[in-house]
């Protein structure tokens, strides 16, 4: 819905906004041409209803610290210095059974003949891949210091302890978004529960969820198992390499637990990757970096990237990045050095280029060139305007402007010289210039 009007004032009546005040309202700016709204779009596809959620900055899943999380000292040791300890947990849909027809009663009832001396299963023994095991729980421990919007920011970072007691630092909720794809804030079955990181706070913690401890019985409903989830990917950067190819790069930042099995890329001239190409990646041995290239693709025209990478839990894909290859100059044809920077094409005659798109034709004079997309150009001259030229029709020119044809003669006292098939006569232009 457009509105005509100061963009302050619909802050103010609409939202109770003072734009010059308030700190969390930020703007961005872009200008009108089509490159800028294609990068607006690119950076903000909320505007098109592509996404609803915010963008966050992706969670660092570098490894700070690990702890024994059977012993609650240790959890008390790195939390001494917050103010509350959460558990998180989030139950995850149903693994898929390869014994659907087996009876879940009579599989649990032999697994476990005493729920009071069972507390582990033997993962070594019995694979997830052969069990129906139903619904199952994730969980970490967030470590927080209280928000206060009046005090300033501590630049202390929340700590994110996971069910193998490794440490991370940063925001729960990237964590959450990028380890397991959740939103906490929409998410139904994710839930929280606070502790202090006094002593009695974490003994409460310990006594509400044994399993920290692994001293979990598993029940009727749920069994507790090893966890695996998606990789999480990062599309890198995009370089041009010689005859037209184009190398990309990506890169593992979390495996998920299990090992990766296949990275690659997805390639688009659509944002919205109506037309995809698929690429498989190049990956050396254990290394987190991989790349792939990619050829024949339209000149000067904007691609969309965006990598992938799969493991047990399925696949995952990261976020969209955008390159724009290099205009064609195939119209060169087969050009040879004759040195100071002049070239020599076997049908254009010889020239001088500049990275502008200006040559200096041994000819024609000074003339801009753009290449026409297939095996032709379109040239610019002072005097004749636009003009049209292909291999095979050189030295004929389509004059644009009167829709008729010229035809280079020759080059007489520094001046070019054409025939006008309009008028049915020779002329003579003044030197050009650019």
């Amino acid at each position: 819905i457009v509105f005509s009007g100061d963009f302050d004032a619909y802050w103010k009546d609409a939202y109770g906004v003072n734009s010059d005040e308030e700190a969390d309202w930020k703007e961005s700016k872009y200008s009108t041409d089509s490159l800028a709204i294609e990068q607006l779009y690119l950076d903000h596809p909320e505007i098109a209803g592509l996404i609803v959620e915010e963008k966050s900055t992706p969670f660092d899943f570098t490894e700070i610290d690990q702890i024994d999380l059977a012993d609650p000292r240790e959890l008390e040791a790195i939390a001494k210095d917050f103010d509350n300890i959460f558990f998180q947990h989030y139950t995850l849909p149903p693994h898929a059974s390869h014994h659907e027809e087996t009876d879940s009663n009579e599989f649990e009832s032999d697994l476990f003949e005493d729920a009071g001396t069972a507390s582990t299963i033997d993962a070594t023994e019995t694979s997830p891949d052969d069990l129906d095991l139903g619904p199952q729980i994730v969980w970490v421990i967030s470590i927080e210091n209280e928000q206060d919007d009046d005090s300033p920011d501590s630049g202390q970072s929340n700590l994110i302890i996971d069910m193998d007691g490794i440490v991370f630092s940063g925001d729960f909720d990237a964590y959450w978004k990028d380890a397991y794809g959740v939103n906490t804030d929409e998410e139904a079955d994710w839930k929280e529960s606070k502790y202090s990181t006094d002593l009695k706070g974490i003994e409460n913690l310990y006594s509400d969820h044994p399993e920290i401890s692994g001293n979990l019985f598993p029940s009727d409903d749920e069994i507790i198992d090893i966890i695996r989830h998606p990789p999480v990917v990062l599309a890198d950067k995009a370089e041009s390499l010689q005859d037209g190819l184009y190398l990309l790069h990506g890169e593992i930042l979390a495996t998920g637990d299990s090992p990766v099995s296949e990275v690659g890329f997805i390639l688009s001239n659509s944002i919205r990757f109506e037309t995809p190409i698929r690429s498989i990646g190049e990956r050396l041995g254990e290394s987190l970096t991989f790349s792939t290239t990619f050829s024949n693709l339209e000149p000067d025209t904007s691609y969309y990237y965006k990598t992938f990478a799969t493991n047990q839990s399925g696949e995952s894909q990261s976020s969209i990045k955008k390159f724009k290859t290099e205009a064609s100059d195939q119209w060169q044809g087969n050009t040879i050095d004759l040195g100071a920077g002049w070239k020599s094409s076997d049908w254009f005659g010889s020239f001088l280029p500049y990275s502008n798109d200006w040559i200096y034709h041994a000819g024609l004079g000074w003339a801009y060139v753009v290449p026409d997309g297939e095996n032709g150009i379109w040239i610019w001259t002072q005097y004749f305007n636009w003009q049209w030229t292909q291999p095979g029709t050189w030295p004929f020119l389509f004059r644009n402007e009167i829709g008729n044809w010229m035809y280079f003669v020759k080059r007489i006292n520094g001046e070019p010289v054409f025939f006008n098939y309009e008028e049915q006569s020779y002329q003579v232009t003044p030197p050009p210039s650019p």
